[in-house]
């Protein structure tokens, strides 16, 4: 995949962003609780989604270095030119060893058109 926003490490890079960024690639964040939603429904998913971000790939609460390194190698082994992100992304789930906790924290936002 040629046009991808990636971030890796700890929560979900708002350091590396402005608030009102415009980012009109799939997105992949990597870290803790990194498209975690606060009470008021606003966090990085709706910064992305807002932004013009047609997808959204990250972790809803806190997970394990090595698993999720697990996880995102082969995500974006097995994203590279497929469209159905869904599927890849239950698939990849298998890599990790504590799958039911830290695979299971993995989700995809999307808007479709």
């Amino acid at each position: 995949m040629s046009n991808l926003v990636s971030y890796f490490g700890h929560s979900a890079g708002e350091q590396f962003l402005p608030r009102q960024c415009q980012v009109q690639s799939p997105a992949v964040l990597m870290g803790c609780s990194s498209v975690a939603l606060d009470g008021c429904l606003t966090g990085p998913p709706t910064v992305y989604l807002q932004g013009g971000s047609p997808a959204l790939i990250g972790c809803l609460w806190d997970v394990t270095d090595r698993d999720i390194d697990r996880f995102t190698e082969r995500l974006l082994d097995r994203l590279n030119g497929k469209d159905d992100w869904a599927t890849v992304i239950k698939e990849s789930r298998s890599a990790c060893l504590m799958r039911h906790l830290n695979g299971s924290a993995t989700v995809l936002y999307r808007i479709k058109p």
